[in-house]
């Protein structure tokens, strides 16, 4: 049997989420300055996906840890502290923000956008939402 997302934890995994550590550390200064980011290029099969994946899962969960994981006292709308969005190969930047807006099921700001939202972007994301639940790690 053969499992495709095992994370070994390497002496290369343990430095690629030491360095996002850092840089999401960095992340944490005025916003009149330049952030950094982040880009992990290697060939296919090497586990950049799994490692990426599991070091949001950790920060996830510590953040929820840490504030809670509702934002209102209605306990309407959940705290999702990382998003995980697909990158295509001709990405925009009005791209990527339509995909963070479609993960959060946030509407897009009026005249952004021609194209009518895919099918069922706004299920889950709220729990009163026809699902009743919300994505998660």
């Amino acid at each position: 049997m053969w499992h495709a997302n095992i994370l070994l934890r390497t002496r290369q995994v343990e430095d690629i989420e030491l360095q996002l550590a850092d840089i999401l550390d960095s992340n944490l200064q005025d916003s009149d300055r330049v952030k950094s980011a982040a880009a992990i290029d290697a060939p296919p099969a090497l586990g950049k996906s799994t490692v990426v994946n599991n070091f949001g899962r950790v920060f996830h969960q510590q953040r929820i840890a840490e504030a809670g994981e509702w934002l209102d006292a209605d306990r309407d709308v959940r705290h999702l502290p990382v998003c995980h969005v697909t990158l295509t190969g001709r990405l925009t930047i009005k791209g990527l923000h339509m995909m963070i807006l479609g993960f959060y099921a946030h509407p897009p700001p009026p005249g952004s956008c021609t194209a009518p939202w895919p099918v069922g972007i706004w299920r889950g994301r709220r729990r009163n939402a026809s699902s009743g639940t919300t994505p998660g790690w």
